[in-house]
């Protein structure tokens, strides 16, 4: 049960920080997000670790 109490104080530490800064926090459902671009979408077909550690 400590993980997800950590994680949830991180997120409650991030929130408040951006508060402070005038900045909106959005969470999103974590499907994809390390194959997600988070400029234009676009889902790789493979995760960023698998693509940078086979060159």
């Amino acid at each position: 049960m400590r993980p997800q109490w950590a994680f949830e104080r991180l997120c409650q530490y991030v929130e408040y920080r951006a508060e402070l800064r005038g900045i909106d926090v959005e969470p999103v459902a974590p499907e994809n997000t390390s194959r997600r671009c988070s400029t234009c979408w676009f889902t790789h077909p493979i995760t960023a670790t698998a693509r940078t550690s086979s060159v």
